[in-house]
């Protein structure tokens, strides 16, 4: 099988293509690393850091896919609930 060779011009059209094989891919169920980041308030660095650290991830290609759920799960298992003794 032949690999097609794409030309992109600038890195306006390049975002553009990622966005339109995102939404054929994935449509809503999928989030990517900039949506997922900004879900969970953080930066896109340390998000890809927990990926590393065991953040159930999808990846095609180079580019990262996340399902909310696995967010959301993520950050749950890390939360640590502080009661009232425990601060003294």
């Amino acid at each position: 099988m032949r690999k097609r060779k794409i030309e992109i011009k600038n890195l306006k059209e390049c975002k553009q293509r990622i966005r339109k094989n995102e939404r054929l891919i994935a449509g809503d169920l999928y989030w990517n690393s900039c949506k997922a980041a900004e879900h969970l308030g953080i930066g896109k660095t340390t998000l890809l850091g927990y990926c590393k650290n065991g953040l159930s991830h999808l990846k095609l290609g180079n580019i990262v896919m996340f399902k909310r759920e696995w967010l959301d799960a993520y950050i749950e298992e890390r939360t640590r609930i502080q009661t009232y003794r425990e601060a003294k």
